[in-house]
């Protein structure tokens, strides 16, 4: 799996290029001199939705064919060793993300539960 980030710096992302070197524009900084908390940095999943959009870390997916109410955050979980998905604002059930089917339709950042 190809390993990507991008950070959340309380207005806007960053995105880190292969040498952690995190760009936005034409800023760039490295995680020492960040403008932006650790805790704000999110990972690649490894999937795409059917739209061919990556899917990170903290991202909002739907699925339409199944229930276009329900809204998912994308989380990382521990007890799982991997990225799984939950109800937007809840904190379960933690479910296995199935990309073939769902929709990145923007992140917690951009919406309120």
């Amino acid at each position: 799996m190809i390993k990507l980030f991008r950070a959340w710096d309380g207005q806007e992302y960053w995105y880190a290029n292969k040498d952690l070197i995190f760009l936005n524009g034409d800023k760039y900084c490295n995680l020492v001199e960040a403008p932006f908390d650790l805790s704000a940095v999110e990972q690649f999943t490894g999937k795409i939705d059917y739209n061919k959009v990556q899917i990170f870390e903290n991202d909002l997916i739907m699925n339409n064919f199944q229930d276009s109410a329900k809204i998912f955050q994308v989380i990382w979980s521990p007890n799982d060793c991997g990225f799984r998905k939950v109800l937007f604002g809840q904190n379960g059930p933690i479910t296995p993300i199935d990309e073939a089917f769902m929709e990145v339709i923007g992140t917690i950042h951009s919406h309120k539960p």
